[in-house]
């Protein structure tokens, strides 16, 4: 059992790290090879179809997980039939619903960029809310290695597979490239869908039994609000600038949010380890590891965030022009201020995640719905008088609001602050070294420069660390557990 658990977490790490690095090159490679116009209305397609389909999944994404695993400890296939049966056609009659309503907005919109851009996005909603309910089923079902290769490898990585068919080719245009990565995703959910489709057919033919629908609908009622929060909450900038700006300006919106997007790789990754701990050491009443881990792994994320984003602000310039294209190369401004946003939601390390282990759900939900508000009104007046520059201040002002309740909240739950003055040293060394090399860089601006500067900083930063009592324990702890690792299954 301790190795078949720990293959699981091995495994939705690697598909987490992979499907993000995957999402990841398809920003970067779309931005590249596409002018700003195309690129704009890709990020609009993809985000009217993330927030419709995850509307059309009502909830389900975390319903079927929980009550399959459940259902088949129990050994009760009855209930599982029903369970499937009935979460299909409710996602099936969410999802024509949403598509309807996104191609009679498409018709009655003069926007062009709008109407097609709804129009695309309503054909895929459905496919995505079942690519996303097969993973859910395989989730609960315990088939980790199959529901990781279904969502991450294959729903994600379609489309980069086209895309490198096209760039194979000597000739082609940048609305061949476009078009190519809109079908690599179709093709990507489709293929997602028929990876399990011996569920989806199992659930509409079988006869239902009694379950308790209504205990799961109040269980996957605040979830499902907290799951459109949060798609709305990292794609609400998409939608304000498509409202306002122009397509050209949205395409250079989402270019800029192509580097900084980097800096939240590393929590979602921490996030799949930290929710169970904190939940087994709550029901033990053992709150004295949780606020030890909590320091451990913020030290740990604002090291990497912080050194990470220094990297970035010191050579934007360059890597803007060497990654994205020199058409984006006015973007650096608003890359950098949303740089600094999502640094904010970084660097006080897995703070919801931990308040969600405590079992607070309201309070979480509340801070999300407040952080959600704000940021409309902030990024709405601000991208009036400013623009894209605008929208990500207003990103910044957004993510401050959020981060300040969630601290605020843990202070009190936890009973210690996020950070102590010893644990701040190396962020505040990381400052003082970024404007001591900052203005060398700005002024040669070279790769050589650069890299320079990476290695010296590095040198530092591994000092610190070593010297720093919280780090030292920390690479203690984690080289002791690969070893013991290494030892007991040879």
């Amino acid at each position: 059992m301790r190795e078949t658990f720990f293959l699981s977490v091995i495994w939705t790490g690697i598909g987490a790290a992979t499907g993000a690095l995957f999402e990841y090159m398809l920003r970067v490679l779309g931005a590249r090879y596409m002018d700003a116009d195309l690129f704009g209305m890709f990020s609009l397609i993809i985000t009217i179809y993330l927030i419709g389909g995850t509307l059309a999944t009502c909830g389900f994404q975390n319903v079927l997980p929980r009550y399959i695993s459940i259902y088949d400890v129990q050994n009760r296939h009855d209930r599982f039939s029903s369970l499937v049966m009935w979460s299909n056609r409710i996602v099936l009659t969410s999802a024509i619903i949403i598509t309807i309503l996104l191609l009679l907005t498409a018709w009655g919109t003069e926007s062009i960029h709008w109407k097609k851009s709804m129009f695309v996005a309503g054909l895929m909603v459905p496919f995505y809310a079942f690519s996303e309910q097969i993973f859910s089923i395989l989730r609960g079902l315990r088939k980790t290695k199959l529901a990781m290769c279904q969502r991450q490898f294959i729903v994600r990585g379609a489309p980069l597979l086209f895309w490198l068919f096209v760039l194979l080719l000597s000739n082609y245009s940048e609305s061949i490239f476009f078009w190519s990565g809109l079908s690599g995703l179709f093709f990507g959910m489709i293929l997602g869908v028929l990876m399990g489709w011996e569920y989806i057919r199992f659930g509409f033919s079988s006869r239902p039994e009694v379950i308790n629908r209504k205990e799961i609908i109040q269980f996957a009622r605040p979830l499902f609000v907290t799951n459109i929060l949060n798609q709305l909450y990292g794609r609400m900038d998409i939608i304000i600038a498509g409202t306002i700006l122009p397509l050209r300006m949205v395409g250079l919106y989402s270019a800029a949010k192509v580097l900084p997007l980097l800096l939240r790789l590393f929590p979602q990754l921490f996030n799949f380890i930290i929710l169970p701990y904190t939940s087994e050491h709550v029901e033990k009443n053992n709150h004295e590891k949780i606020k030890t881990r909590f320091v451990q792994v913020t030290n740990l994320l604002s090291l990497i965030s912080f050194g990470l984003a220094g990297i970035i602000y010191c050579g934007s310039d360059y890597l803007v022009h060497a990654l994205i294209g020199e058409e984006y190369e006015g973007v650096v401004l608003t890359m950098n201020i949303l740089l600094c946003a999502y640094l904010i939601t970084v660097v006080p390390g897995t703070t919801g995640t931990i308040i969600i282990g405590y079992g607070d759900s309201k309070s979480y939900l509340y801070t999300s719905v407040a952080a959600l508000l704000a940021g409309i009104v902030f990024q709405y007046l601000f991208a009036i008088k400013w623009g894209m520059v605008g929208i990500a201040i207003g990103v910044f002002s957004m993510n401050i609001v959020m981060m300040s309740a969630r601290l605020f909240i843990l202070l009190k739950i936890i009973g210690r602050p996020a950070f102590s003055l010893s644990d701040s040293l190396p962020c505040v060394s990381f400052l003082l070294l970024l404007s001591a090399h900052k203005i060398n860089i700005i002024e040669t601006g070279t790769l050589t420069s650069i890299m320079s500067w990476i290695g010296s900083y590095t040198i530092v930063i591994l000092a610190i660390m070593y010297l720093s009592p919280s780090y030292n324990e920390m690479l203690k702890i984690s080289i002791g557990r690969i070893k013991s690792y290494f030892k007991h299954y040879g």
